[in-house]
């Protein structure tokens, strides 16, 4: 009587249910074949091998019974490589943003290409990716950027996973290393005076008032354009964000749908505004033909958009001058959101008007800081403290009341 695992001949065995055709290779193992639906909705046959014909059997019959719930099968196992190169152009392209889209390249081509793209999507585990992410935090990697590579993984897994070209995003699976972040300083009313008051003669002026009223991120001050301020209703309007892709710069949306806001012209902005205007005036007359009109708030002496960036060098140079404490240009949001604070403006205010998606992002800004009247809690707790001890002592002095 022949053995299960033994080579088909003739009439020799008779194939179970859900078996197909099973035959043995050459080296020893055995293959079987089913047709499919593969994910461009073609049909094509999916190819089973395994060391014993019963190994295969199972394989088939679970194969099988996928294919009859209407499950999409890869006939060929990609790469994390391949569908990488597939889910870029094909899934992130058309729905995130340029900037969001450039570090997501970069994270791809610089790390995870390198350290993942030769395994087989299909056997992807959470050992192999839980290793990776430990060798790069070996190399020196921050805990920032591990997530950053993290992110890029699962979000290009749970497509996957979607596709059911996998079963489960291993990426989540994964544990990163606590990360100590140390805490974020903002300056306090009078520093932020003392910036402005020594920016007066500097071209970037009018970006470092916006920023410090508003709490304008860099990128959506550099994008302003003349129609998003309105002198005669006193509003402007932040709508846009404009930031370096390849070699170029790109005006695209904020960060955020709450990024896209629209705020009060108070009177400091708006002189700063006006005087800007008459600036550019000038400028346009003294650049003659070579002026490029283009519509932005702040450009060069030609007309064209400025670089973000270089907004940060004027920064950093007066910063210096004036030995004000160290903190960079982006820290001019949390300096805003620090005098909301003491102003006593509440949290839901300080959101619209800095443009946090989130309450929690605001909330957290805010409970850093101890103001006023966080002391004058603290000072009436230790008046109630002292008025109770007070009060025992001379209970327990002799001869006392």
């Amino acid at each position: 009587m022949n053995s299960p695992d033994a080579p088909h001949r003739g009439r020799g065995r008779k194939r179970g249910n859900g078996e197909g055709t099973i035959a043995k290779r050459a080296d020893g193992r055995y293959v079987a074949a089913a047709y499919v639906t593969r994910p461009d909705g073609s049909r094509g046959r999916k190819w089973i091998y395994g060391k014993t014909r019963t190994d295969v059997a199972q394989k088939l019959a679970e194969l099988t019974q996928r294919v009859n719930a209407g499950g999409i099968i890869p006939t060929r196992t990609p790469t994390v490589s391949e569908y990488l190169d597939y889910w870029l152009k094909e899934v992130a392209e058309p729905k995130l943003r340029p900037t969001t889209m450039a570090k997501y390249r970069s994270t791809i081509e610089i790390y995870l290409r390198p350290g993942l793209g030769r395994q087989k999507l299909a056997t992807l585990s959470v050992r192999h990716v839980q290793e990776f992410l430990n060798r790069r935090r070996a190399m020196g990697d921050s805990v920032p950027k591990l997530r950053m590579m993290r992110e890029v993984l699962s979000s290009a897994l749970g497509r996957a996973t979607r596709e059911e070209l996998v079963t489960r995003n291993v990426a989540q699976l994964t544990t990163l290393p606590e990360e100590h972040r140390d805490r974020r300083t903002a300056w306090t009313a009078s520093q932020a005076r003392r910036f402005l008051n020594a920016a007066r003669g500097d071209g970037a002026y009018v970006v470092f008032v916006l920023a410090m009223i508003y709490g304008l991120r860099r990128g959506e001050i550099a994008a302003l354009h003349w129609e998003n301020v309105d002198f005669a209703a006193g509003r402007l309007r932040v709508e846009a964000t404009l930031i370096r892709v390849g070699g170029g710069l790109v005006r695209g949306p904020t960060k955020t749908r709450s990024g896209t806001r629209t705020l009060p012209l108070v009177a400091m902005a708006r002189a700063s505004l006006l005087a800007q205007a008459a600036k550019q005036r000038d400028q346009r007359m003294d650049a003659g033909e070579d002026w490029e009109e283009s519509g932005y708030v702040f450009t060069t002496r030609s007309g064209r958009p400025i670089e973000p960036r270089n907004l940060s060098r004027s920064f950093d140079r007066i910063v210096a001058a004036e030995a004000l404490p160290r903190i960079v240009f982006h820290d001019l949001r949390r300096t805003a959101a620090t005098l909301l604070k003491d102003l006593g403006v509440p949290a839901r205010d300080a959101q619209m008007i800095l443009g946090h998606a989130n309450i929690n992002v605001t909330l957290g800004i805010y409970s850093e800081v101890f103001d006023s009247s966080v002391v004058e809690a603290l000072e009436l707790m230790e008046e109630a403290l002292t008025d109770t001890v007070s009060r025992a002592v001379e209970q327990s002095v002799p001869g006392g009341d």
